[in-house]
């Protein structure tokens, strides 16, 4: 701060420009007829899509409508089967449901019911509820059958979307220009 220049004043200025130009986009919470559920997640995954072929994943969390968080991030491990991919993918979105469903029972809105998870694989979402009758899953890390646990443990429901309804496609599919 006490040694600014014109880049500095050039970055202040792009800013300043920018917030300008989007004051008409904004992301509004509320807007739903329904209180319950407070969470509503998508969840997507690539599949070996990388040149070192891991694969990445991307899911977002909605509150009231609205995004409350996201994130995408290559796996640590290369996923033989797309199915583990997604599978991996369902269980990192889950440990950020479950901190956010934590989170609001500590601020005083707790959530009663099953808190909906979205994917766009029937399969993952059929190993989801029961992982052991499909044998290409034993090979899958303990870390990532956290999912499971947390759909038999009622505290996440998984659901089927259609891919083109799946907002967090938009994290793990390129743009077509």
């Amino acid at each position: 701060m006490s040694n600014y220049g014109t880049k500095h004043f050039e970055a202040a200025k792009h800013l300043l420009q920018y917030l300008q130009g989007t004051r008409g986009r904004e992301i509004t919470y509320g807007n739903s007829p329904n209180t319950y559920p407070i969470f509503t997640s998508f969840a997507n995954s690539d599949w070996a899509m990388s040149e070192n072929h891991k694969s990445v994943s991307g899911f977002i969390i909605e509150c009231a409508n609205g995004p409350l968080t996201w994130s995408f991030k290559q796996q640590v491990v290369v996923a033989l089967l797309s199915c583990k991919a997604k599978y991996i993918t369902c269980s990192h979105c889950a440990h950020q449901i479950i901190w956010l469903r934590s989170l609001f029972k500590e601020l005083t809105f707790p959530q009663s019911q099953l808190m909906p998870l979205y994917y766009d694989n029937q399969g993952t979402v059929a190993c989801t509820h029961d992982p052991q009758s499909h044998s290409s899953m034993k090979h899958i890390d303990i870390q990532a059958h956290f999912i499971c646990d947390s759909v038999n443990h009622k505290l996440i429901n998984i659901h089927h979307i259609l891919g083109i309804e799946n907002p967090a496609n938009l994290l793990t599919k390129p743009l077509h220009c």
